[in-house]
């Protein structure tokens, strides 16, 4: 399956940081879907679907491309775990749903979707429609207000990106309670022995963090304080490392450019020189034939007085 920068393709060189950060999202809502049905909007390749089946009695995993779906059945298959072809904005949407789960869901996840839809009430309508009472919808989008040169280029599935503000008023106007948390990516270093270290520093000291993504949890039952403490999930530096090593290649590349421009720069001030002399040469030349004509029509000048007095004599 190729990525495309619509959706995740898991295990692709270079992906590591994004991917990281997509399953984030998915091992803080597999904590809530413990022994829960589940629906998984948007499931893309199914890499954090399986996350939550791992918790879950049952999950289905959705989403309108039919490669994505066969990449997930090939590769995630679970006896509590099924995926299937299929377009949340379509009017037969909840039918076919009803199918699969006839009582409902009692937690709906849908990560990085609601930025590709012209109309995202009619996802929240659906998951309004198909969440059991007290069911919990779990969504996350990019910060649109986070600064540019924190972000990658534009993304052309994007069809609408929210803020805080704008996230939370949508959600609001569907469920009586909302929490936003955000999501924020770090580099980091460790260094422990056996488990992972208590203590957590930052560097440079009081450096605010803006969050890339907004991870909220909906219910119109009271939300339990699930975000007090978080989640940290770590990866290798191989990303990292990566990148150093494409920037090596990079700055390599440069260089030899910059070389190879010197090079020509040289090669092209010679030719100028080159053609300084040839101008001047050209010019001296061409004062010389300026000279030579000019004597050469007082010769003629000359010449012709001779031969009038010549006639005359």
């Amino acid at each position: 399956m190729e990525y495309t920068g619509e959706r995740l393709v898991p295990g692709k060189r270079g992906l590591e940081l994004l991917e990281l950060e997509h399953r984030g999202r998915y091992e803080l809502a597999a904590v809530l879907c413990d022994d829960k049905a589940v629906l998984d909007v948007g499931c893309g390749a199914g890499y954090g679907t399986v996350l939550l089946a791992h918790q879950a009695r049952r999950v289905v995993g959705v989403d309108v491309a039919a490669d994505a779906i066969e990449f997930a059945n090939d590769n995630f298959p679970r006896e509590n775990l099924r995926f299937d072809a299929l377009d949340i904005t379509s009017p037969e949407a909840e039918e076919q749903l009803r199918t699969v789960s006839p009582d409902g869901f009692d937690v709906v996840v849908c990560f990085e979707l609601i930025e590709h839809l012209n109309a995202p009430v009619s996802l929240l309508n659906l998951t309004k429609n198909i969440l059991r009472p007290g069911g919990r919808f779990i969504v996350s989008t990019p910060n649109s207000a986070r600064p540019h040169r924190f972000t990658e280029r534009d993304n052309p599935y994007h069809v609408v990106e929210y803020d805080e503000e704008s996230l939370r008023a949508l959600l609001e106007d569907r469920f009586k309670h909302v929490q936003v948390l955000s999501q924020t990516v770090h580099l980091a270093t460790g260094i422990q022995a056996g488990d992972l270290p208590k203590r957590l520093e930052s560097w440079p000291k009081n450096q605010p963090s803006t969050a890339k993504y907004f991870v909220a949890v909906c219910s119109d039952r009271k939300l339990d304080a699930i975000s007090k403490k978080g989640l940290l999930l770590l990866a290798s530096d191989q990303h990292v490392t990566l990148l150093q090593s494409l920037l090596a290649d990079l700055r390599q590349a440069q260089s030899n450019k910059a070389e190879a421009l010197e090079r020509l720069q040289a090669v092209l001030d010679r030719m100028t020189e080159d053609a300084h002399h040839q101008q001047s040469r050209v010019e001296r030349l061409t004062q010389q034939i300026e000279e030579r004509s000019a004597a050469e029509r007082k010769l003629r000048s000359q010449i012709g007085r001779h031969e009038d007095r010549i006639r005359e004599l």
